[in-house]
């Protein structure tokens, strides 16, 4: 996957501090989840899904529209109840972060763009600094004056998702974070994802992103969730079906894309994976773990 050309310098930027939680610790453990809108006529999404989330890991879900990545992150974060089976949380260590695009509905309509981020900040951070984050937001000049209510959708998602980064915490739970930014902002979020030393689970359209951020793979497959223990140039490897449909969705002369005879990681950090394996969630096969980073 080729990164995009780069427009300005990103800004670099941490995630506050979060309780830590020992090696080895499930952060989210699922067991025979089912899931479905059979009354939508949407049927079931999966089916007796089985999985174990661990600290430390970043996983991208992956599929097809309609397939129910959405509603699976929607379970875990509790925002729905599931049909069938459980959804665990370990424990009362475990802080959750929860991203979706219509969280910008739940701020303050009343709200300036300035004084949301200094709530969200809790005197964790300089009034310069979160300016610099807010222009990195494309909140520049007098636009952090703008009452929430006011702002366009787009404008609000990205209020959304900058207010999200400033709150402590170990589980990110991301669905579609990079819609409505720029370049130098997905950026400064995938580093700040890379050096980020809790939980991620994300959903993403954007394969740079996902190959940047993601040391495993789960895809959703049949009704099921099938775990690849490795990063999305692994699973691009293994799964031949799809890499032909995610090339295709692209034209010809599109950053060449569509031409690439594999899919290629470029970046100042790069991951790799030695080996790897595909299983079913739930299967107790680990494979390789993390990704190991070999520079800065």
């Amino acid at each position: 996957v080729k990164k995009p050309p780069t427009i300005g310098k990103p800004l670099k930027f941490r995630f506050p501090p979060a309780p830590r939680l020992g090696d080895g610790y499930a952060v989210v453990q699922c067991q025979g989840l089912s899931h479905g809108y059979p009354e939508a006529g949407r049927g079931g999404l999966f089916k007796d899904v089985d999985l174990t989330v661990e600290k430390g890991e970043r996983i991208a879900f992956l599929g097809p529209n309609g397939c129910g990545k959405s509603t699976f992150m929607r379970l875990v974060a509790g925002k729905e109840q599931q049909n069938e089976g459980t959804v665990e949380i370990g424990g009362e260590n475990v802080l959750m972060n929860y991203y979706e695009q219509n969280q910008a509905d739940v701020l303050d309509l009343d709200k300036s763009v300035l004084e949301t981020m200094k709530y969200a900040a809790d005197g964790r951070m300089e009034y310069e600094e979160i300016r610099a984050l807010l222009g990195q937001f494309l909140f520049k000049g007098d636009t952090v004056d703008k009452k929430i209510g006011m702002l366009s959708g787009g404008e609000k998602a990205r209020v959304a998702l900058c207010t999200m980064m400033l709150s402590p915490a170990n589980l990110l739970v991301l669905d579609e974070p990079t819609n409505h930014l720029d370049i130098p902002a997905k950026e400064m979020l995938e580093e700040a994802l890379q050096y980020f030393d809790g939980t991620v689970l994300v959903i993403s359209h954007d394969r740079y992103f996902v190959s940047q951020v993601a040391n495993t793979i789960c895809a959703f497959e049949d009704a099921q969730i099938v775990r690849y223990n490795g990063d999305y140039k692994f699973y691009m490897d293994k799964n031949e079906e799809w890499k032909e449909k995610v090339e295709n969705r692209y034209v010809d002369g599109v950053d060449g894309i569509k031409n690439l005879k594999e899919v290629e990681i470029v970046d100042k950090v790069v991951k790799k994976n030695f080996g790897g394996s595909a299983v079913t969630s739930g299967k107790k096969d680990k494979g390789v773990k993390n990704a190991k980073r070999l520079g800065n």
